[in-house]
């Protein structure tokens, strides 16, 4: 295959041929490929990868798990297939426990602040909705304070209120412009509009236009609709409610296919142990033959020891006393006393004549 996906091969057309044969150790490689393919797809799709994977490749048979598997041996095909179910629903209880921890936080930790961050916006809208009942939209009676300056008609607020708009020109400069039945009103600049809050209403936001009168509309329809907001705040809390009851359920749910996972892992450990029999009690027996031999030995070469010992130490006594009676090398050098060569020295003495 990487010989017909590269550059400068010239062949239009290429055939690919896959040769199996049945009962052989191609079976339990192709199986190997399969289980190694499934993992990459989940991975790539997103679709319940798993945490960790051991490198599938890797993967090695015992000699007799061989053996078994070249004489057509069916144990081979059946632990082949329970590897893979094994590990699928190992799988599914891995995602299962990861899916407890996760619901398991969100009952200690999560839905409690959510909780009680929506009943702190409930106080707050319930204190709105009091103001709003007290200050009610007066069609011909209208009025709103403006940088401590009270304006009766509905075009000269809106006007005035577009003019504070000029003075802010970044998203950090805020104005706190005046108060309009029973709210306090900040006006700030978001980048791309301008926008008033109602602080005493958790913080609502108005979006304004470039319409004078029209902003006063947005203004009294916010106002009125806070109600219908501190009825949808507390719908949502008792969604939250619901949710905490469903996920409690859920925890309480035990793995379902727990059982068969402890039934096919028994059966796959059962052929572990049938096709790796001979191998591993061989090969203890052996060692423990080994070992007695290696003891025996050590224990004979260290009577054989003794008994050497006890037989040449009187003859190294003695040869210890006769090397001390030698004289020494050193000395042997200094009275040695080399015979003249004549025949040399004569040749000598005729060259110079």
């Amino acid at each position: 295959m990487g010989r017909i996906s590269r550059k400068r091969n010239k062949n239009q057309k290429v055939s690919i041929f896959r040769y199996v044969t049945k009962d052989t150790f191609d079976s339990y490689n192709w199986t190997l490929i399969e289980n190694k393919q499934r993992f990459i797809g989940q991975v790539m799709t997103s679709k319940n990868p798993a945490r960790s994977a051991e490198d599938i490749d890797s993967t090695a048979l015992s000699y007799a798990e061989i053996k078994s598997l070249t004489t057509g041996d069916k144990r081979i095909k059946e632990k082949m297939d329970l590897d893979v179910q094994v590990n699928k629903l190992k799988l599914l209880k891995a995602n299962h426990t990861s899916q407890l921890y996760y619901l398991q936080d969100k009952i200690a930790i999560q839905y409690p602040k959510m909780i009680k961050n929506n009943e702190q916006i409930i106080e707050r809208l319930e204190q709105a909705t009091a103001i709003v009942q007290q200050y009610p939209k007066q069609e011909n009676d209208f009025s709103m304070t403006l940088q401590q300056r009270n304006f009766t008609e509905k075009k000269e607020a809106g006007e005035k209120i577009l003019s504070f708009c000029k003075t802010i020109t970044s998203t950090e400069q805020s104005l706190l412009i005046g108060s309009y039945r029973g709210f306090e009103m900040k006006l700030s600049f978001q980048g791309k509009y301008f926008e008033i809050t109602l602080e005493q209403a958790n913080n609502y936001r108005i979006e304004l236009g470039e319409d004078a009168l029209g902003n006063i509309t947005r203004i009294n329809n916010a106002i009125d609709n806070i109600p219908r907001l501190l009825e949808k705040q507390k719908e949502k809390l008792q969604q939250i409610y619901s949710e905490v009851e469903k996920t409690k359920i859920e925890i309480e749910k035990p793995f379902l296919q727990e059982e068969e996972l402890k039934q096919k892992s028994k059966r796959l450990a059962e052929l572990n142990v049938e096709l790796d029999m001979e191998q591993p009690r061989n090969s203890t027996s052996q060692s423990q033959q080994n070992a007695e031999k290696t003891e025996s030995k050590t224990e004979e070469r260290q009577e054989n020891q003794k008994n050497f010992d006890t037989i040449a130490e009187p003859k190294q006594q003695n040869e210890i006393e006769s090397e001390v009676k030698k004289p020494s090398i050193l000395t042997a050098l200094h009275n040695f006393k080399p015979k003249e060569n004549t025949t040399e020295i004569k040749k000598q003495r005729e060259v110079v004549l």
